[in-house]
């Protein structure tokens, strides 16, 4: 379990290119037992054992939630929960991996498309909403050389 939320850590320490505290918590258990054996069997090492289970257990348990608590508060998203559309709501399919048009998006690309048109350039949508120029330029390029 240690080596569990130590990994865990490592990988959202790296992810957000942040620092990680090199003392944690989840150390507590196998301090315990490290010190119990230099100590001479203070406590039944088996109390020790369950002990270290359960702390390096919920120790993880809680560092995930607060992680996975975090990243949802961050999207604006709801955690295992699946929203409810009302009876009159409009129903949005979505197939692969393009987004449902909305009408904010066909206002953004009206008005890309209406900068772009102005310019003598044509602009393509992509799947994230942003226009892309490569081909217009290109193509404007090739029709300059004729």
């Amino acid at each position: 379990m240690v080596a569990a939320k130590v990994t865990n850590k490592l990988v959202i320490a790296h992810m957000t290119k942040a620092e990680m505290e090199y003392l944690d918590w989840s150390q507590l258990g196998p301090a315990l037992l490290f010190f119990n054996q230099y100590f001479n069997c203070v406590v039944p090492e088996v109390w020790l054992l369950w002990f270290s289970l359960i702390w390096g257990t919920q120790d993880l348990i809680r560092y995930c939630s607060k992680v996975c608590l975090e990243i949802c508060s961050h999207l604006h998203i709801n955690l295992f929960t699946i929203p409810h559309a009302g009876k009159h709501a409009p129903q949005t399919v979505s197939q692969g991996t393009n987004a449902p048009t909305t009408s904010m998006s066909m206002s953004v690309a009206a008005t890309a498309g209406g900068v772009a048109a102005g310019s003598g350039a044509t602009a393509a949508q992509d799947k994230n909403g942003g226009t892309h120029h490569r081909k217009a330029a290109a193509r404007q390029a090739s029709k300059k050389q004729h």
